[in-house]
């Protein structure tokens, strides 16, 4: 035995996916038992469907359940099918099956019934906006929570509120209706029933949905109250098509109009937000222009350059502007050191600085070092030994020997 409670908000869709099992039990040639208002005409697919829907009244007694007997017949032999069972659908039952009524007889005479109703061969489906509602003694029957939403009352991700500003309803997502089966109101998931498109609009003609529930009492003029609560059977849709059918219009010669077919902005706002998502998270990375370093030679200097000093030095003037400049070298290692020998080239500086100058490498020079030289101070071309000076002191680095 399957008992579900369906619970939802209003508008959640509690009826309409009440509704789709009466529809499918109907197709299937199931009995079928509500306190629901249904048209037959619009519930089945096939219009000579001739099997006939129960009206329980709004508030069904224990005498209305009892009178419907068992959900379908089977021999002696036979073993039970619980996929022939008929259904039994109650709306609104946190209204005639709550708390305050714990003490009517008839109530508890009903409860005790539906607790049996798989020895009846019954399914049966509880219509409330909460399992809380109802008390406790009912909620007991429930094996099932249907939980009911609709997607139409949420906004598109990411775009929904903007393009809500233009019109209200841009930016929601289709309707869709769908019904959470949890057992005994764990929160694993057993099922899930979903209504759209075609199959959701055939269902909203299949029943009243502004349907009110009344206790159906008259008052005499005496002013007794009368129950005037029964069951009945609406007519299935095979009579009802052939006593209310509209006849066929007559075949013309001409071509009728096709009309146009509809936009779905919503479906196509859908996609275009999919879309602009799907490319924001798959667009490529921007390429970045790395900046072209330019390394600079190294400046490798020859060992037997490294430590290299200006011994001494001879000062020649050639005219009034220019001075020409001869070094006296010595390596690290204390001794004479001529450039021009290995390939290098001296460029002159000042009378205490040069620099020797090779393939890939430039080293400055500078007076230091021991071997200090003895320039002469040149007159006219001629070298007089009497104005030798000691390049030592113009030297902070060196010491006399």
């Amino acid at each position: 035995m399957a008992d579900y409670a369906v619970v939802g908000f209003k508008g959640s869709g509690k009826g309409l996916q009440a509704v789709s099992k009466i529809q499918d039990a109907v197709n299937q040639n199931r009995r079928v038992a509500t306190n629901l208002d249904i048209y037959t005409e619009h519930l089945v697919s096939n219009p000579e469907n001739s099997t006939p829907v129960i009206r329980l009244p709004d508030y069904p007694r224990f005498e209305d359940f009892e009178a419907i007997g068992y959900g379908y017949e089977k021999a002696d032999n036979e073993k039970i099918d619980e996929s022939k069972f008929g259904i039994i659908v109650l709306d609104e039952i946190s209204i005639w099956m709550n708390s305050r009524n714990w003490n009517d007889k008839s109530r508890l005479a009903s409860v005790s019934w539906l607790r049996q109703a798989r020895k009846f061969r019954w399914h049966v489906y509880y219509l409330a906006q909460s399992v809380d509602s109802v008390d406790n003694q009912t909620r007991e029957l429930f094996e099932h929570v249907v939980e009911c939403k609709r997607t139409d009352r949420a906004y598109i991700p990411l775009v929904g509120r903007l393009l809500n500003v233009f019109n209200e309803n841009w930016g929601k997502l289709p309707r869709v209706h769908k019904g959470i089966v949890t057992y005994k109101g764990v929160k694993s998931v057993v099922d899930a029933w979903i209504l759209q498109g075609p199959l959701l609009k055939s269902i909203y003609k299949s029943y009243d949905t502004e349907q009110v529930f009344l206790p159906d009492d008259m008052i005499t003029e005496s002013g007794k109250v009368v129950d005037m609560r029964a069951s009945y059977s609406i007519l299935p849709a095979k009579y009802i098509n052939a006593w209310y059918s509209k006849p066929e219009p007559k075949s013309d010669t001409k071509t009728p109009d096709k009309s146009k077919p509809k936009i779905n902005y919503k479906l196509i706002l859908l996609l275009a937000a999919l879309g602009l998502v799907a490319w924001w998270y798959l667009k490529p990375e921007p390429v970045v222009d790395v900046p072209t370093v330019k390394t600079e030679p190294v400046n490798v200097v020859p060992q037997k350059v490294i430590g290299t000093f200006i011994s001494g030095t001879v000062k020649t003037k050639r005219d009034r502007f220019h001075i020409d400049y001869s070094y006296v070298f010595y390596g690290s290692d204390n001794e004479p050191f001529y450039p021009e020998d290995w390939g290098y080239a001296v460029v002159a500086r000042s009378m205490c600085s040069a620099e020797i100058v090779g393939d890939g490498f430039s080293y400055p020079v500078t007076c230091g070092g021991r071997k200090g030289a003895r320039p002469i101070e040149p007159n006219n071309g001629m070298i007089p030994t009497d104005k030798v000076f000691d390049i030592s002191k113009i030297n902070p680095f060196t010491t006399n020997s």
